[in-house]
């Protein structure tokens, strides 16, 4: 197992427009108990679905909390394989899907 990596920066590849905002995408991580969000990039695009508008990602760079939690979600993103992934729910029915962004 790859130890804890207080580094590791995170890529949300996919998002709405209501949660590409840096103060929600900092309280989520705050709230789930993964980390303090130091700095986030939020990449707007056209998408190429007419009817939704735009899409979003973001690349975020945290301080990681180091619990159960946050090391689990360190160890699925650093599986071996082609995308590992790992889910944040961000309220009853969405979620984040974060890939590690230190990974080539």
């Amino acid at each position: 197992m790859a130890a804890f990596n207080q580094n590791m920066k995170i890529y949300i590849p996919l998002m709405n427009t209501y949660w590409a905002n840096e103060d929600r995408i900092k309280e989520v991580f705050h709230k789930r108990q993964i980390g303090t969000v130091k700095k986030v990039k939020i990449v707007k695009k056209i998408s190429t679905k007419k009817e939704t508008g735009y899409i979003h990602s973001a690349f975020v760079h945290l301080e990681w909390y180091q619990n159960d939690h946050s090391e689990k979600m360190q160890r699925i993103m650093n599986a071996p394989g082609i995308v590992s992934e790992s889910k944040l729910m961000i309220d009853d029915k969405w979620y984040f899907l974060l890939l590690n962004r230190n990974r080539g």
